[in-house]
């Protein structure tokens, strides 16, 4: 066990995945799930954890947001996916680090466990990571091959070269929980 001092230079980063696989993550998922039975099936088959990577403009909106990393495993398959959290998540992370970011010289495993230990009393974010993840592969899934359609959907211009870049890299993310998840399960992810 190490011993932790967080300061503004390191705040947000954690060194390794954390799960977040435990119960009070998963029953929000059945919760908000129209099909529990087989998402309950499904979870036991899924290895899911985070990474925080930091605070940054992730969406280009010139926002500053929580960033992190998902990962999932399911039998030999594993991927890897960047989350931006909302302004609110980012707000409510922020203030419970800022508030108590001088807590130092506890023995600590992770600054994971550091964050987790501070954010106690905001633990609706820590119990809906579990549920971000999969919905964000819920709403991946699905991604217009054909650019106009794209463009159409989601309100972007189909001669903007910005635009076409940003199907491009949804195509790619798009790519991604389906290597893990069969369309029929896509189903019962939470909404």
């Amino acid at each position: 066990m190490q011993i932790i001092t967080l300061n503004k230079e390191n705040r947000y980063g954690t060194e390794a995945f954390h799960s977040v696989m435990d119960e009070a993550n998963k029953n929000l998922c059945i919760d908000y799930s129209e099909k529990p039975a087989i998402l309950m099936l499904l979870l036991a088959k899924l290895d899911i954890s985070i990474k925080f990577t930091g605070i940054k403009d992730y969406f280009n909106d010139k926002k500053e947001r929580l960033t992190g990393q998902f990962k999932i495993k399911r039998d030999n398959k594993i991927i890897i996916f960047d989350y931006g959290f909302s302004l609110n998540d980012t707000k409510t992370f922020n203030s419970a680090y800022s508030e108590n970011y001088t807590y130092e010289g506890k023995s600590l495993d992770s600054v994971y466990q550091f964050l987790s230990i501070i954010c106690r009393d905001k633990q609706e974010f820590f119990n809906s990571l579990l549920y971000n993840c999969l919905c964000s592969c819920k709403l991946d899934y699905y991604i217009s091959i054909d650019f106009e359609e794209f463009c159409s959907e989601f309100g972007f211009n189909p001669d903007s070269i910005k635009d076409k870049k940003i199907w491009e890299r949804c195509l790619k993310q798009s790519n991604k929980p389906q290597k893990i998840f069969k369309e029929s399960e896509i189903e019962c992810l939470p909404d």
